[in-house]
């Protein structure tokens, strides 16, 4: 049988989700083998009740409390996505800007049941790691009869019992004919060794071949799958290790050197690169933003700190009249200290990026001083408190407030 093989939507920026696609080509899917090994793992997914299935979440803590072992785990993720989420072929063919979070996307995907293969692997990807998986969506292009086809595609690698294996749950999932998405399970695209996922899928970052001799893009095209004349091995283990400790910003740079060592003679590969600068740049904007953000919220801070201080000076001033009891001093005071307190955490944990070094000394410095001085009120009261009441009158003596008497 002949058939139009699923295509990718093209992945989106940090800031925004974008969603293209061309015509489909024509390729003869992998046959499925008649015998289903995970026939009693299937049954049981499949079982996964409506009220679960509405968020990740939810469909994560059914598959953990059914299932124990990775392979099973990951299974039922699979064919779970294969009979209940089908291909949006008109979404397909539209270019479509997505200003809503994953978080959002990946919802609307489940509460429609349709959606495209980032939709397909960010689904993979997000119920894979809620069950203990690691995982991560990857994006490359494909190959079907011999034909490159250089539309992005998006596609997940999960770590199993140790061992890093590649899926499809588009191509899984069914295929395209006449225009019409025709759901049909195909077990080909399930824990795929990477041997074996490189004669049809070529990700950009070569990382996510999983080989110690990763291919160039042009090998891909042509039909070498393998790269043995490359003298040094690539430690694919040790890099994605490395990769997942990374921050996002170091992630997407090392993710560059790797294209860009690997080859970017096509101009998918390079249409990726410059995706991957955008991203960068959106995100250096996002974590500047973010900087400034979290320092406005400090100074908000201090400032209501010093407004709360100044009103309990006052009553200082008046020589703690109306009177309260001890308790209630007390407890004023100690409200003061832990509002400061806050300050001072949230001044620590201010993100290097956004506040010049001068700036962010002088409100350091005034952050401390007014710590100084609510922890000598703190001290005062517990004198006060400690001081026979006859004799309290006697510990107001003249007592300077930013230059001024307080008495």
């Amino acid at each position: 049988m002949t058939s139009s093989v699923l295509r990718l939507c093209a992945c989106g920026s940090i800031l925004f989700f974008s969603s293209f696609s061309a015509q489909a080509q024509h390729s003869r899917l992998p046959t499925t083998p008649p015998t289903n090994p995970f026939a009693a793992v299937d049954k049981l997914a499949l079982q996964l009740p409506d009220s679960a299935a509405h968020s990740t979440r939810g469909i994560a803590r059914y598959i953990t409390a059914t299932f124990t072992s990775d392979t099973d785990k990951a299974r039922a993720i699979y064919i779970w996505l294969a009979r209940n989420i089908r291909y949006d072929v008109e979404k397909a063919s539209q270019i479509t800007l997505r200003h809503d979070s994953e978080e959002n996307i990946l919802r609307e995907t489940l509460a429609t049941r349709m959606g495209v293969c980032q939709q397909y692997a960010d689904l993979f990807t997000d119920i894979a790691i809620r069950v203990g998986l690691p995982a991560y969506t990857v994006s490359g292009f494909t190959k079907q009869a011999d034909y490159v086809d250089y539309i992005p595609h998006a596609w997940c690698a999960a770590q199993l019992n140790g061992s890093w294996y590649l899926f499809d749950p588009t191509w899984g999932a069914g295929y395209t004919h006449a225009g019409r998405f025709v759901q049909r399970t195909n077990n080909a695209y399930f824990k795929v060794k990477a041997a074996q996922f490189i004669t049809n899928h070529m990700p950009f970052d070569p990382l996510w071949q999983l080989q110690a001799y990763p291919i160039t893009a042009r090998q891909f095209s042509i039909g070498k799958i393998s790269n043995l004349e490359r003298k040094v091995p690539f430690s694919f283990a040790d890099s994605i290790q490395l990769y997942q400790r990374q921050d996002t910003l170091v992630r997407l740079q090392a993710v560059t050197r790797r294209i860009q060592q690997n080859g970017i003679q096509d101009p998918v590969v390079y249409n990726k690169l410059v995706s991957i600068r955008q991203q960068m740049e959106n995100y250096r904007v996002h974590q500047h933003n973010a900087a400034i953000h979290s320092y406005n919220e400090v100074v908000h801070l201090y400032n209501g700190s010093i407004f709360s201080f100044n009103k309990f000076i006052e009553y200082r001033n008046a020589q703690f009249l109306p009177k309260k009891t001890d308790e209630e001093l007390t407890g004023m005071i100690y409200a003061e200290v832990q509002k400061i307190k806050l300050v001072q955490e949230k001044m620590a944990g201010l993100p290097a990026e956004g506040v010049g070094p001068a700036e962010r000394g002088q409100l350091q410095q005034q952050i401390q001083e007014i710590a100084d001085k609510i922890l000598e009120q703190q001290a005062f009261v517990a004198k006060y408190c400690a001081t026979g009441k006859l004799l309290r009158r006697t510990l107001f003596a003249s007592y300077m407030w930013y230059g001024r008497p307080l008495n």
